[in-house]
């Protein structure tokens, strides 16, 4: 008797280039993604790059599996372009095999290329379903690290996701992605976000004298598009009015030397800590000590830094894009910012230390109420939706 004929679950291959111990966004979602669709009853397999070359093939993480292809993937930073054509070229035969062996019955690809490409190929020969997750990092007119070669590769997107059985477009991204995406099932989901059961305690002491500093938190890879530069450009020009605050920013990247060099430049290394990698199970202690939270990059659907500050009750500072504009509402929950404006930037930095304690406080209460209905087992019910109109149930 065969290891699949034991399991009636439907099962679920979700196929994606980064995964742990590549810290990101993708990682994240894929995930708690994992975790939420075998709570729903699916069974779930997680198929991925491993990195370098001793690199564990097959785990057990709580609920599902994840296995792991030898790519000849080596950092756990960006990856290149040569990295991704290798994910396609060497990952095709190693998810062939997978599938013979467990027989899928959905093929969910986390991005267009090249992992939908590879699940579209392997899902035609073998006759299993596909859906494709539609992310900032292949959508054309994104600014991504893909986008030098996105570009040239629009016919793909489109083939892909017209010969996919369905397709997901981040939301945010709707606008962007829609004129090349032509299926009859497309379903527009946000990010979500785990809904912890602690919260942060925005402003508290601040009504004290004396006043204790703002703390500030902002996670992202150190790569340009994130806005690292820009923030600390305008705290550079906060600074010239008050040095009443504190920056954490956590993250490492292919890019880190050029933003520290930014951060010498503005003479901000006493009110800038940069703390590189964090494991995504310490990132609590940081959101739970932090008044206010900053994500000032290019457009890329939402962050899920992001969406979790929310999630932990900080008020946020975001760019005014769409996708950062269902979890960031104007002097509401936090302050929307025009991209590259780093005056705005610090005119509203400098409007939320003006606040006091209570008025933060209530900031902080209305993101949790905005997170609520964006829990992770929410975004999977979704997804389920679209896997039931094509035909697939737990």
């Amino acid at each position: 008797m065969t290891e699949t004929s034991l399991s009636k679950k439907k099962i679920i291959c979700l196929l994606t280039p980064e995964f742990f111990p590549i810290l990101c966004g993708g990682t994240i979602f894929t995930d708690k993604m994992a975790l939420e669709l075998t709570h729903l009853g699916y069974e779930v397999h997680v198929c991925t790059s491993g990195i370098g070359k001793n690199f564990i093939k097959e785990e057990t993480r709580e609920n599902y599996k994840v296995f792991r292809f030898f790519t000849r993937r080596q950092t756990t930073k960006g990856a290149s372009y040569f990295e991704h054509i290798l994910f396609l070229i060497l990952g095709f035969p190693q998810l062939i095999k997978y599938a013979l062996k467990y027989k899928p019955q959905l093929i969910l690809s986390v991005f267009v290329i090249p992992t939908g490409f590879l699940g579209l190929i392997v899902g035609k020969i073998l006759n299993i379903q596909t859906c494709v997750f539609v992310d900032a990092a292949d959508t054309p007119g994104v600014d991504s690290s893909m986008k030098g070669l996105v570009k040239y590769l629009v016919f793909l997107f489109q083939w892909v996701t017209k010969k996919s059985d369905s397709v997901v477009i981040l939301d945010g991204l709707q606008d962007l992605a829609a004129p090349f995406v032509d299926n009859k099932i497309v379903k527009v989901i946000p990010n979500g976000t785990v809904i912890p059961p602690q919260k942060a305690t925005p402003g508290k002491g601040r009504n004290q004298k004396p006043q204790r500093k703002i703390e500030l938190l902002s996670i992202g890879r150190m790569v340009l598009r994130k806005g690292f530069q820009d923030i600390l450009r305008a705290l550079k020009s906060l600074k010239e009015v008050t040095s009443d605050f504190h920056l954490t920013i956590i993250g490492y990247g292919k890019e880190d030397a050029e933003i520290m060099k930014v951060l010498q430049e503005t003479g901000l290394e006493e009110h800038v800590t940069f703390t590189g990698r964090v494991e995504y199970e310490d990132l609590k202690n940081y959101y739970l000590k932090s008044d206010a939270y900053i994500f000032y990059g290019k457009r890329e659907g939402s962050s899920l830094a992001m969406i979790e500050a929310v999630a932990y009750g900080l008020p946020v500072f975001a760019t005014n894009h769409p996708g950062n504009t269902t979890f960031v509402k104007d002097r509401v929950n936090g302050y929307l910012i025009d991209e590259a404006k780093v005056e705005d930037l610090k005119q509203a930095l400098l409007h939320f230390l003006s606040l006091p304690e209570e008025q933060i406080e209530k900031m902080g209460q209305e993101s949790q109420k905005i997170a609520d209905s964006y829990s992770w087992a929410k975004i999977a019910e979704s997804y389920t939706e679209v896997f039931t109109e094509q035909g697939l149930q737990p």
